[in-house]
């Protein structure tokens, strides 16, 4: 079960994010590491990896956790934190992109795909 923190609380103690974001810390760790240029043609296509390599349910436990991050408005500098505690080596200023810019952008993909199947369903 994932864990909402106030930013307040984000701030008053640290904390790991890896257990209270597992699917992000999945997502950005494993599609956004190091090496993550060597392995795709850029970070749209990571993305779309993601998206065709991982079961529905762990796209949306990545979307439902990224909400949770995004609902308590962060700023610039704890949405480049997160990246960075989440395992990303992604720049999103190499692409002319803020962190907080890059997260929503995220967001939006893996919610139109979500949206996607799921109306493909019915």
């Amino acid at each position: 079960m994932t864990i909402l923190m106030s930013r307040d609380q984000r701030r008053s103690y640290p904390v790991n994010l890896e257990q209270v974001y597992p699917s992000l810390h999945q997502f950005f760790g494993g599609y956004f590491h190091e090496d993550f240029n060597l392995e795709f043609k850029d970070e749209e296509d990571a993305i779309n990896t993601f998206l065709t390599d991982e079961p529905l349910e762990k796209i949306s436990s990545s979307l439902a956790e990224l909400d949770q991050v995004l609902e308590v408005e962060i700023i610039e500098e704890e949405a480049s934190r997160y990246l960075e505690d989440f395992g990303s080596a992604y720049y999103p200023a190499a692409r002319g992109r803020t962190a907080l810019e890059w997260l929503k952008h995220v967001r939006e993909r893996l919610a139109s795909y979500v949206s996607s199947k799921s109306n493909a369903d019915q």
